[in-house]
């Protein structure tokens, strides 16, 4: 039986809240970052907002009080990020056909924006879109892993990135990540 291995960079996790980043290009680019719902853990209000229905990471993963981000909640099932005005890349195993893309919501602003609050437990329709299409999506074991979302309209108050198509990162190099690690709110190390 084969087994196979995760491979994973790590280092410090330096990883920080929305309300700690203080570099406005990073807080901006951000918000063109959503986290992936699954559609039945979103509860339409009256008020005009899902309540999102979610356990707290400790919870959904058994772990100890003392991890990092162990009380907030993981609602999430992966992040996005916008690439066109109604267009999302995400991860292959996240969305891998037409099944997958009707049941999963993309919800922008699922972040702690002040120090003192808890993760967000609920978000304005304005900020949650559907997956109408998946235009590409491919999810290889020990390859390629990604998804091309349309999305059903085109997204407001977000501006889509732009990422190079050539060149590479060398050993080094300073990055930042950002997203909706183990479906919690948004993190940017």
């Amino acid at each position: 039986k084969a087994i196979e291995e995760a491979r994973v960079i790590s280092g410090d996790d330096d990883r920080l809240e929305y309300f700690q980043v203080n570099n406005p290009q990073l807080q901006k680019l951000s918000e063109s970052t959503s986290v992936l719902i699954d559609a039945k853990n979103l509860i339409e209000t009256e008020s005009g907002q899902y309540r999102i229905n979610a356990s707290t990471l400790k919870e959904e993963f058994n772990l100890c009080p003392s991890e990092s981000f162990a009380e907030q909640d993981s609602g999430g099932i992966c992040s996005a990020f916008l690439v066109k005005p109604n267009v999302m890349v995400t991860a292959g195993h996240c969305v891998i056909g037409q099944t997958d893309c009707q049941k999963t919501k993309f919800v922008f602003d699922y972040a702690i924006k002040n120090q003192g609050d808890s993760s967000p437990k609920v978000v304005s329709k304005d900020f949650v879109y559907s997956c109408k299409n998946v235009i590409k999506s491919v999810f290889e074991y020990s390859g390629a892993d990604f998804a091309v979302i349309e999305l059903d309209r085109e997204v407001v108050n977000s501006t889509p990135l732009t990422f190079r198509t050539e060149g590479k990162a060398n050993v080094g190099d300073k990055i930042t990540v950002m997203g909706h690690p183990s479906g919690l709110p948004m993190k940017v190390a």
